[in-house]
């Protein structure tokens, strides 16, 4: 009996913990678990006949040494059940007990993915050489690491994902539109125009503090349009409005980059910190605003996270403004002095850079 129980518990590890014991199981007609219990049956037949010799040889019991090798069988068991992540549940015959089976659906994949997507579609986009298209391409793949996110670990790691993508497309653009100004003016929508308005409020220190009124509607237009476009589209439409106003303030971030004469205080300040906020704030309300739609798609739509996402946005929404009106004086200062602005307006390196040769 002991050497029966120490083969099946033999048996039983290699078979569960192993890659060449899931290939044996399978090749069994009724699978891992068929083969164990033959394996049992087996052992038994000719095990209990040496089971005391072989016990008093090690020093022990019958009942001791099958007390031991039950013991151990249960240790190889859950050890590999554990390593593999499959603790509480039987493995099925076909499953690699090497690797746990839903590696790939941790929130951190989903991440990265978006993070990608944003990376390949904005250089997809700009291959198009069109002020539509790029936006549109952007736009359209990071729908896509929206929903699949959203399917898989819910709206809340969804917007962590458009978060990702937004960084991804933004990082990628700005190495490009650092390199190639002309071109950015010739494909990115507004490149040029809200290079200038941005320009004067530098130059000038007047900034939308001397307009509080304008710049509270204009904001409000702004969240009514892009909550609206995530509402019919399931977020689709607002994605790509998103890649539109990142693209042209990625423009302007190449500019400032390129003709800073102090680059580490222009790449801190270049993004303004409302800016920063306004796009949280929009990707919250915006997949707060696509889980309707979504439903109707039938995708796993759950109301709280809806609700804490669209207040989150609104907060956001307000913080924006509220940064923008108190902090906008300030920034502006510590920015012109950080970049030679007549460079900037003719859309070249500063002077330093080109004594240094490093344009």
């Amino acid at each position: 009996m002991v050497v029966a129980t120490v083969i099946t518990a033999g048996a039983e590890g290699f078979a569960r913990a192993s890659d060449f014991g899931t290939a044996g199981a399978l090749q069994h007609p009724l699978g891992a678990d068929a083969l164990i219990a033959a394996q049992q049956a087996l052992g038994t037949g000719f095990g209990a006949q040496h089971a005391g010799r072989l016990a008093a040889r090690a020093g022990s019991s019958p009942s001791e040494a099958m007390t031991t090798a039950n013991a151990r069988r249960s240790f190889i068991s859950n050890s590999a059940r554990e390593d593999t992540g499959m603790r509480g549940r039987r493995q099925a015959p076909w499953e690699n007990r090497a690797m746990p089976d839903r590696w790939t659906l941790m929130p951190p994949y989903f991440l990265v993915f978006a993070f990608l997507s944003g990376v390949v579609g904005y250089r997809m986009g700009w291959r198009f050489r069109s002020r539509v298209a790029l936006p549109l391409v952007q736009g359209t793949l990071g729908w896509v690491a929206f929903l699949v996110a959203w399917s898989f670990v819910g709206a809340y790691w969804a917007a962590l994902a458009a978060g990702t993508w937004a960084l991804g497309t933004s990082l990628a653009s700005i190495f490009v539109f650092f390199g190639n100004p002309a071109e950015t003016d010739q494909r990115v929508l507004r490149a040029a125009e809200y290079r200038a308005s941005m320009l004067d409020w530098l130059a000038t220190g007047r900034g939308p503090e001397s307009r509080p009124a304008a710049t509270i509607a204009q904001h409000a237009r702004e969240v009514i349009w892009y909550t609206a476009a995530a509402i019919f589209t399931g977020n689709l439409a607002s994605l790509v409005m998103g890649a539109a106003l990142l693209n042209y303030m990625n423009a302007y971030v190449a500019t400032l980059l390129r003709a800073a004469t102090r680059t580490a205080r222009v790449a801190l300040l270049a993004w303004n910190v409302w800016s920063l906020v306004r796009v949280a704030a929009y990707l919250a309300i915006g997949a707060a605003s696509a889980g309707p739609l979504l439903r109707v798609m039938g995708l796993p739509v759950v109301s709280p996270p809806l609700r804490v996402l669209a207040t989150t946005g609104a907060i956001g929404a307000l913080a924006d403004v509220v940064l923008k009106l108190a902090l906008s004086r300030r920034c502006g200062r510590a920015l012109a002095a950080a970049v030679d602005l007549e460079a900037a307006r003719a859309n070249r390196p500063s002077v330093a850079a080109q004594s240094l040769h490093l344009d």
